[in-house]
């Protein structure tokens, strides 16, 4: 909820109220949080999906094609749509209040999570709810991560009003640290990079943290 926490809670409570499960061919089952997607996070009566439903899906992720706003700068095919854009970083120290308080709790995590960055625990991260709802799941591939949006981030959603995408990736830890977290945040942080909403559940992972143990240990790729 970097920046904007009580303004995007807000927001988004009026969103998900506001979803009506009016899904199209293109994407034609309703999520238990009313988004529209082909997957069986959307698909799946077993995981609550509210219309439109099967047995299950391709086994893409949560995001559908990262929301009808996002526009990708890549096509979508089986391996998700494609969007490039600034990958940032934050933790307990940048996160408004400082703390690991998120605006979605109910997504996945309860509150904001690093994991090993695999589909099945996806990373805790933030964006615009415009263009990435909250469940969405992405992969990074220069961190060989994926990552789930649970969070939103005012840079993110001021850069999505100016057709820039972005996301903020939680590198944590759960508790306050002092420069070194905000010097590993730097040196992962990357311009015009590659992510991609509604991947391969199968593509290579990295579980390496982010940080531990009061060190930087991320890699890029």
């Amino acid at each position: 909820m970097k920046k904007v926490f009580v303004f995007a809670l807000v927001a988004f409570v009026g969103l998900a109220l506001s979803q009506n499960c009016g899904c199209d061919s293109s994407a034609p089952c309703c999520s238990q949080y009313g988004y529209c997607g082909t997957t069986p996070e959307y698909c799946d009566p077993n995981q609550g999906c509210q219309s439109g439903c099967n047995g299950g899906g391709n086994g893409g992720g949560d995001g559908g094609n990262g929301g009808n706003n996002g526009g990708g700068d890549g096509g979508n095919s089986g391996s998700g749509q494609s969007y490039n854009g600034q990958v940032t970083f934050y933790g307990w120290n940048d996160n408004d209040p400082p703390s690991d308080q998120i605006a979605s709790p109910e997504v996945r995590h309860g509150k904001a999570m690093q994991t090993a960055g695999t589909y099945q625990d996806p990373n805790t991260a933030a964006s615009s709810y415009d263009e990435f709802p909250a469940g969405t799941i992405l992969y990074v591939p220069f961190l060989q991560k994926y990552v789930i949006i649970e969070d939103t981030c005012a840079q993110c959603i001021q850069d999505f009003g100016n057709g820039q995408h972005h996301i903020d990736i939680w590198m944590g830890p759960n508790y306050w640290a002092n420069g070194p977290l905000d010097d590993c945040e730097g040196s992962l942080t990357r311009d015009g990079v590659q992510f991609i909403a509604n991947p391969d559940p199968n593509l290579p992972v990295d579980t390496t943290p982010f940080y531990q143990n009061n060190q930087c240990t991320g890699r890029a790729h």
